[in-house]
C-alpha cells in the first residue's frame, strides 16, 4: 500500500514530467535540427552497412542526447546517485565521438579509444561495475581487476553492438526502446525508482524520434553514431546496474540468472554482432570492416521493407525476453544456451532462404552471402 501511495504521489509526478519533457524536446527539436543539417549539407554518409539512396540528415542523435539528459537531470534525485556526474561526463565524451564520426568520419580505432576512455570513467570513478558472476561456473564475488576487465569489455561490446545494427530505419531505436522499457519496468518493480525514470525517459525520447525516422517524409532523420553510440552506452549502464541489483536473492522482484536475462534483453544486437564478426573472420576479412551480412540485410534480401524487417526483429527480441523471464530459474548457462539456440535457428533459416533465392536466379539485394 505504501508503494502504491508513493507511485501516485511524488514519484508519479516526476515520472510523468520526465517522460513528457524527454518526449516533447525530441519531438520539437528534430525539425529544427533537420533544417540546420540541410542548410549546412550535413547528410548521412552511405557505407556497406547502411541502406539509403537519398540525402537524409544524420543528426537525430542530438535531440535524443539533449532531451534525455535535460529530463533526467530535472526530475531524478541526483543527490541519491553520486555516480551521475561520471555518467554525464562519459556520455558527453561518447556524444563528441559520435558527432565527429557523423560529420567527418573517423577510424574504428579512434572511436574505440574514445569509447574506452568514457567507459573507464564510469567504471573507475563512477564505480559502476560487475562485482559478481552470480554463481556462474561456481564463481560469485570477483576481484577488482577481473571486475574492471569484464565490465569494460561488456560495456564496449554493448555500446558498439547498438551502433552496428543501425543499418535500416527503426531497428536500433526500436531495439533500444524495447530494452529501455524492459529495464525500466524491472527497475520500478524492484523499487529502484530513479533508474526507472532514467529508463522510461530514454524510451520516451525514442518514441518521439521514431516519428521522424520510421514514418516521416518531410523531416526524416537518422540518429547517426551520435545517437546509436549514446544508446549503447546508456543501455550498457542499465545492464550493469540490473545485474548488480540482482545480487541479493531477498530483494524485491529478484531475477535468477540475471546475466542471461540481461543478455536476452539485448539479444538482437549482441547475437548479430557476434555472428557477423565470426563470418568476417572465417572469410579472412577484418571483423571491423562494414558489410551487409547482418540479419536485417538478409530480411531485406527476402523482400521485407525496412519497417517490416525491423518489426520481425522486434518480435524476435520480445520472444526471447519472455522466454528468459519465464525460464530464469533453469540456470545462467542453460538459459544462455536456449537464447543462443533460438537466434541461431532464426539466422540459419534466414541464411538458407537467401541462398535458395540466389540459387533460383532471383535478384539478391542488400546482403553479401
Amino acid at each position: 500500500m505504501d508503494q502504491l501511495l508513493l507511485f501516485f504521489n511524488e514519484f508519479s509526478v516526476r515520472w510523468i514530467l520526465s517522460i513528457l519533457t524527454s518526449f516533447f524536446i525530441t519531438w520539437y527539436s528534430i525539425p529544427i535540427i533537420v533544417r540546420i543539417a540541410r542548410g549546412k549539407n550535413l547528410f548521412a554518409i552511405s557505407n556497406n552497412r547502411t541502406i539509403h539512396n537519398s540525402k537524409i540528415p544524420v543528426l537525430g542523435g542530438l535531440a535524443i542526447f539533449a532531451s534525455y539528459f535535460i529530463s533526467t537531470l530535472l526530475f531524478t534525485k541526483v543527490v541519491t546517485m553520486p555516480h551521475m556526474q561520471y555518467v554525464i561526463a562519459g556520455a558527453v565524451l561518447i556524444f563528441i565521438i559520435g558527432l565527429k564520426d557523423d560529420l567527418i568520419s573517423i577510424s574504428w580505432k579512434s572511436k574505440a579509444i574514445g569509447e574506452l576512455i568514457a567507459i573507464i570513467i564510469i567504471v573507475v570513478l563512477g564505480n559502476i561495475r560487475f562485482t559478481s558472476l552470480h554463481g556462474f561456473m561456481g564463481i560469485n564475488e570477483i576481484n577488482y581487476l577481473t571486475s574492471f576487465l569484464i565490465t569494460v569489455f561488456v560495456m564496449l561490446v554493448i555500446t558498439n553492438s547498438i551502433n552496428l545494427i543501425d543499418g535500416i530505419d527503426g531497428l536500433a531505436s526500436g531495439i533500444a526502446m524495447i530494452a529501455s522499457l524492459t529495464f525500466g519496468a524491472w527497475f520500478y518493480l524492484s523499487g529502484n525508482l530513479e533508474y526507472a525514470i532514467k529508463a522510461f525517459s530514454l524510451a520516451a525520447a525514442l518514441v518521439a524520434y521514431a516519428r521522424y525516422n520510421w514514418f516521416a517524409n518531410k523531416n526524416k532523420t537518422f540518429m547517426g553514431d551520435t545517437g546509436s553510440l549514446l544508446l549503447g552506452y546508456l543501455l550498457a549502464i542499465f545492464t550493469v546496474q540490473f545485474n548488480q541489483m540482482n545480487l541479493d536473492a531477498s530483494a524485491p522482484s529478484y531475477i535468477a540468472s540475471a546475466p542471461s536475462v540481461s543478455i536476452a534483453i539485448l539479444i538482437i544486437p549482441l547475437f548479430d554482432t557476434l555472428r557477423v564478426f565470426i563470418i568476417r573472420i572465417l572469410r579472412n576479412g577484418s571483423p571491423f570492416k562494414a558489410d551487409r551480412r547482418h540479419m536485417h540485410h538478409l530480411l531485406l534480401a527476402l523482400g521485407f521493407t525496412h519497417l517490416q524487417a525491423s518489426c520481425v526483429l522486434f518480435a524476435l527480441n520480445i520472444l526471447v525476453i519472455v522466454v528468459a523471464f519465464t525460464f530464469q530459474n533453469v540456470g545462467i548457462l542453460w538459459l544462455g544456451l536456449i537464447e543462443f539456440a533460438i537466434l541461431l535457428l532464426f539466422a540459419s533459416i534466414l541464411d538458407l532462404s537467401v541462398r535458395r533465392k540466389k540459387e533460383a536466379g532471383e535478384p539478391i539485394n542488400y546482403c553479401d552471402v
